[in-house]
């Protein structure tokens, strides 16, 4: 083949060949001729270069545990890590919580106004997930429900660390931000397991009282005594 005279940059959150296989999209099986490059989350190098970059050029600098905080809840993520930088940056320059005693206040203010620019970006992740997805998101986001971990399929896994959403740490998979962490428990306290859903509450009323009084199938037992879900209470689907 010669020198191409035209060239395609296709920016997708989907794999071409997920993408081309969309009945909705008229389509040719094209994916086979792009050579495709992954944007993944960044290094703590990476994303602490990031930051003093920036900073250097306001001429201004953040003490360690501003940054510790800003990757925590950024998560190595380009686009949050900027976001969560861009309000430790106000506390400095506009709030004046320059002072050590301040990094409480410094922090909450950070994370408050986080919360609200990330959510949408969450809510957005979420529903572009698959049913797989989204079990694999709520089990390593929930620590009680680690007994599951070893059921979350590798394809669920690969796709949500392609996507940037997870990232693996020390042999195991975590969420890639503590705010991403707290939503996925707070907003999503139910997870789809073997056509049961365990509902994560810190009070549960007792079983029994959930199914009504209907004597308890034993798929359900088996499962409570598979994992010692004794935390749990859990609502047919």
């Amino acid at each position: 083949a010669g020198e191409p005279k035209l060239t395609y940059i296709i920016s997708t959150s989907m794999p071409l060949m997920d993408l081309t296989n969309n009945k909705e999209i008229p389509d040719s099986p094209f994916f086979n001729i792009f050579k495709t490059g992954r944007l993944c989350l960044y290094t703590r190098e990476e994303s602490e270069g990031l930051i003093n970059k920036l900073l250097q050029q306001a001429g201004i600098g953040f003490v360690p545990e501003d940054i510790d905080y800003i990757l925590d809840i950024g998560g190595m993520h380009p686009f949050f890590v900027r976001l969560a930088g861009s309000f430790m940056f106000e506390t400095y320059v506009s709030k004046g919580l320059i002072d050590q005693g301040d990094r409480k206040m410094r922090h909450d203010w950070v994370k408050a106004q986080f919360i609200l620019e990330a959510i949408p970006h969450f809510s957005y992740y979420w529903k572009r997930s698959t049913e797989k997805e989204k079990k694999a998101l709520v089990i390593l986001a929930t620590p009680r429900m680690s007994g599951l971990i070893s059921s979350i399929k590798k394809k669920a896994l690969s796709a949500l660390e392609h996507r940037s959403l997870i990232r693996e740490e020390d042999g195991h998979y975590k969420i890639f931000s503590s705010v991403f962490e707290e939503w996925l428990r707070e907003e999503f306290s139910y997870i789809a397991d073997e056509g049961i859903v365990p509902c994560l509450r810190d009070d549960p009323q007792p079983l029994i009282d959930i199914l009504d009084q209907e004597e308890i199938p034993w798929e359900i037992l088996d499962l409570l005594k598979k994992h010692q879900y004794e935390p749990l209470c859990y609502l047919r689907l």
